[in-house]
């Protein structure tokens, strides 16, 4: 995701902290070389003003702190902290008081805090004294071919979920759903899910409870292949129980697809109920159900939700949020033009 903001925003320094390593001496190791990097780049490039740093929480956030550190005091730059975790507040909670004490002190001396909604914007500013907070829309870059038409082929209603294949993304439920609905659903529903995570046992399950007819595990999802499945899908479906404002309901609404989702972090900001697809509780097997029965009994709103959800992503295509980032920067280098900020 991050790295789509090159296509708006000039000159762009994108240095990432963190690579998927199979092993934490290799992640540690790729960590400090690009800490090296870091400094480098912003000894050696003087016009740099601002450092945009994208944090989580858990190891997101101390290796983003030690970034802090360097960008703030070292090499004494505006820092901007821009907040994607989904349990940012489950994180604050449960850490220790010296953990506590250096949250704090990152969120109340970082010169801008970015958030991704209005209830993360309100936890914030409830539980720390921030200098500033803003709220920003995460960016979508749109599909190349319009979506405007979504047809349900061969009367199978498809469902697509991309993302950790786990209990916190609700990946569970949706097999014990389809599951207890298999002989309804044969030949009416097919589910797709893609990602990482608890695959065997995703596996295991499809095949212990005979889904093989209503639930299809796609495997590791590219960029590429990702399209296709938004491409094919009828409606998108994200039964999480924790998250922030998920990227994935945001490239699903610009692909125009209907969303079934929990009323969990900003998904309720950017899902209405009964206009772009259904907002249910976390864990709600019925709620699920009867979303799913909604569009096999008035399949036209697989169109209108859809429709519905182009209308509401707008703001989060690029153009949108370069204007409200450029404001920000602006406003942090009290008017004057911003030269050129670092990325992390």
């Amino acid at each position: 995701m991050l790295e789509s903001y090159h296509q708006f925003l000039q000159p762009f320094h994108f240095i990432p902290s963190y690579q998927p390593f199979e092993n934490n001496k290799s992640k540690i190791s790729y960590f400090f070389r690009q800490v090296g990097l870091f400094g480098k780049v912003l000894k050696e490039n003087k016009n740099i003003k601002i450092v945009h740093i994208h944090g989580s929480h858990r190891a997101s956030f101390y290796r983003k702190y030690v970034l802090y550190l360097l960008a703030k005091f070292k090499y004494h730059k505006k820092v901007i902290y821009h907040i994607h975790s989904s349990s940012f507040d489950v994180f604050y909670k449960n850490s220790n008081p010296i953990q506590k004490r250096l949250i704090q002190k990152l969120m109340n001396n970082v010169d801008l805090v970015v958030c991704l909604s209005p209830s993360w914007q309100k936890f914030f500013e409830s539980n720390f004294k921030c200098q500033q907070i803003q709220m920003i829309n995460n960016v979508v870059i749109p599909p190349i071919t319009d979506h405007r038409d979504n047809k349900i082929k061969n009367n199978v209603l498809k469902l697509l979920f991309l993302g950790r294949i786990g209990q916190r993304k609700g990946v569970f439920d949706l097999v014990e759903v389809f599951a207890k609905n298999k002989d309804y659903y044969k030949g009416k529903v097919k589910l797709s899910l893609g990602g990482d995570g608890e695959v065997k046992l995703l596996q295991s399950l499809i095949l212990e409870k005979g889904l093989q007819d209503v639930i299809e595990y796609v495997g590791w999802v590219s960029a590429d292949k990702k399209a296709a499945l938004l491409t094919d899908a009828n409606i998108y479906i994200l039964p999480s129980y924790n998250e922030g404002l998920p990227i994935s309901i945001l490239e699903a609404m610009s692909y125009g697809l209907p969303i079934i989702a929990t009323n969990i972090g900003g998904i309720p900001e950017v899902v209405n109920d009964g206009y772009n697809g259904f907002v249910i509780e976390p864990g709600n097997h019925a709620a699920i159900e009867k979303s799913i029965k909604h569009f096999l009994d008035y399949k036209d709103d697989v169109k209108v939700f859809g429709a519905h959800s182009l209308e509401m992503i707008e703001p989060y295509y690029p153009d949108n949020v370069s204007y409200q980032l450029s404001n920000c920067y602006q406003s942090l280098l009290q008017n004057s033009v911003y030269e050129s900020s670092v990325m992390v």
